[in-house]
């Protein structure tokens, strides 16, 4: 009778408990978990790469679940030329909001510098507040490209912009 009771307990205990949770990158579309690979695969032997959901950022928007994807979180922690990111230190930015069962990207865009990601602190939920980055001149952003035959002209490299969630949409404004 004993052993029947401390089984019984030993199973109580078990089912009691949450299952674990499946990862994020695997539910993430295929291209993206792919690129994540990729780039963890390229790492030289001598960086910290990072495994499973480690390098992905997650909070909210609107109360849906997101997933911040920034390659340089994947391989560590910087720039790696023709690995993580391009000349001029351009690597890709994506947020994908989950609706219903699947991931969508609501926002993407190729950063110039390292990134910072603003987030509520809740210990459950946190929530999206905003992202701040920089741009290559020339984007569909406003920024100016540099005047090569006026060289008093303003001129700019890159800009930086601050990236907020208005309810419906991803909207950016220069800082």
């Amino acid at each position: 009778m004993k052993r029947f009771a401390t089984a019984f307990a030993l199973a109580m205990l078990i089912s009691s408990r949450a299952p674990a949770q499946a990862p994020i990158l695997k539910s993430l579309p295929s291209d993206v978990q792919q690129r994540i690979e990729g780039i963890r695969e390229s790492c030289p032997s001598t960086e910290r790469v990072t495994k499973g959901d480690e390098g992905l950022q997650f909070f909210t928007v609107s109360g849906a679940q997101a997933v911040l994807v920034d390659e340089l979180d994947f391989c560590g922690g910087g720039c790696m030329h023709g690995i993580n990111c391009a000349t001029g230190y351009t690597h890709d930015v994506a947020i994908y909001i989950r609706q219903g069962g699947t991931w969508r990207k609501l926002f993407s865009v190729a950063a110039t510098e390292p990134i910072f990601l603003s987030i509520e602190p809740d210990s459950e939920n946190p929530r999206f507040r905003a992202l701040v980055l920089s741009v290559h001149a020339g984007w569909d952003w406003g920024c100016p490209v540099r005047n090569k035959d006026d060289p008093t002209a303003w001129k700019h490299e890159k800009c930086d912009f601050v990236v907020k969630w208005d309810g419906s949409r991803f909207v950016h404004k220069p800082l």
